[in-house]
């Protein structure tokens, strides 16, 4: 949901797909909500500790 909400900002039909530093922005958060998912998926399928 997060992603998708991202691309349309930045997409064809985006608020303002001409500023540069906004697109950078956005990519800068896509790439992080991947690790994020990334490290999530990582603590659930990981041994458990304690």
């Amino acid at each position: 949901m997060v992603k998708d909400l991202l691309q349309q900002i930045t997409g064809p039909d985006g608020f303002y797909p001409q500023d540069l530093r906004l697109k950078m922005t956005v990519y800068a958060a896509e790439a992080l909500l991947d690790e994020m998912v990334v490290l999530y998926r990582r603590a659930l399928t990981g041994p458990a500790t304690g």
